[in-house]
């Protein structure tokens, strides 16, 4: 589900159309761990970790 981040290394992007956010999340063992949520106007780090 989502597609691989272009952002963060080693996550994956979901966006939640008509909502302006996209959760950044990775999966550990059956876990989803959300990194971080963005909104869909906010400025994105060059790379983050």
């Amino acid at each position: 589900m989502g597609r691989a981040s272009r952002r963060m290394g080693g996550r994956r992007e979901l966006a939640f159309p008509p909502l302006p956010y996209i959760a950044v999340y990775q999966v550990k063992e059956g876990v989803v761990e959300i990194s971080r949520i963005f909104h869909g106007a906010q400025d994105w780090p060059e790379r983050a970790t």
